[in-house]
């Protein structure tokens, strides 16, 4: 449900997704692509928590602008 809801989000708020990412796993990002894969089951729980937090906050800032 995580990864279905981060692919859902607006270009801009995908960003946000990626330095989390990067600040977790440094090696995992930041290379040429525009594409970053990380599975979720080598993030810790820490970082999940905060990627659903974020994804979270961004569905309430829609749901309020609606």
């Amino acid at each position: 449900e995580l990864i279905d809801s981060i692919h859902k989000l607006p270009p801009d708020d995908m960003e946000k997704v990626v330095l989390i990412v990067q600040e977790a796993a440094p090696s995992k990002g930041g290379g040429d692509d525009d594409d970053i894969e990380v599975p979720l089951d080598e993030l810790d729980t820490h970082t999940l928590r905060k990627l659903q937090r974020y994804v979270e906050s961004v569905k309430a800032r829609q749901m309020r602008r609606m």
